[in-house]
């Protein structure tokens, strides 16, 4: 019996020493191990970045553009209504209270100025991926610049109530700027419908923004 265990065993044409089949399995054993330990995890988390959809740009079924540019029109109705409030022009007055008359008018017409500002950016809004998106864009463009028109007039007026030096000029160029701003008011009413009719001819994502927007609705002229 013990010879048998110094003899060498054949398999399939090659040889293998009793004393080296113990050492060889454990060697394998091993490799298996350290290859599993260093093989990389799987079902790691992903970064949210890379998977999450991009984020949502404004399309024309939001509303809220339509909002931005009803609501800035409207703004703009509001600063020329306030033109020439709380402000007398006497032609009784003395040097200190013209002087606050003109400090008054000037503010309001800034005020003016700065909704016309806003109106403008608020028609760049306007998205593109709708029916008749560009020529809403283009119509309120137009009678964007036709309301700047006659806000310059008011700017004016308001300018040559500045310069006065008589009371005459000071009471004639107040009246003129009053008489201005009623008919800027009246062209920002005008851009309001266009607004609302160019939406409608659209029909689709357009009309819906408008008819879900509540400072869209129909315009309708403020008392003077």
């Amino acid at each position: 019996m013990r010879q048998l265990s110094t003899r060498s065993v054949e398999h399939g044409g090659w040889r293998a020493h009793p004393h080296h089949a113990r050492p060889i399995i454990l060697g394998l054993t091993m490799l298996l191990l350290v290859a599993g330990c260093g093989a990389p995890e799987t079902g790691q988390p992903t970064p949210a970045s890379s998977s999450a959809p991009p984020a949502a740009t404004g399309t024309a079924t939001g509303g809220e553009w339509a909002e931005s540019v009803c609501g800035a029109a409207d703004e703009v109705r509001t600063t020329l209504d306030a033109i020439g409030s709380g402000i007398t022009f006497n032609p009784a007055a003395d040097d200190s209270a013209r002087e606050q008359v003109k400090t008054t008018l000037n503010a309001q017409v800034t005020a003016v100025s700065t909704s016309i500002t806003a109106l403008g950016s608020a028609i760049e809004t306007i998205p593109v991926d709708a029916d008749g998106a560009d020529e809403l864009k283009g119509s309120l463009t137009t009678s964007r610049a036709a309301l700047d028109e006659a806000v310059q007039a008011v700017s004016a007026g308001a300018a040559d109530v500045s310069k006065a030096t008589t009371a005459k000029e000071f009471v004639a160029a107040g009246s003129q700027t009053v008489q201005a701003a009623k008919a800027a008011k009246s062209s920002a009413a005008t851009l309001l419908t266009t607004a609302h009719e160019a939406a409608t001819a659209a029909g689709g994502d357009l009309k819906a923004a408008f008819d879900s927007a509540p400072s869209c609705s129909q315009p309708t002229e403020s008392p003077s």
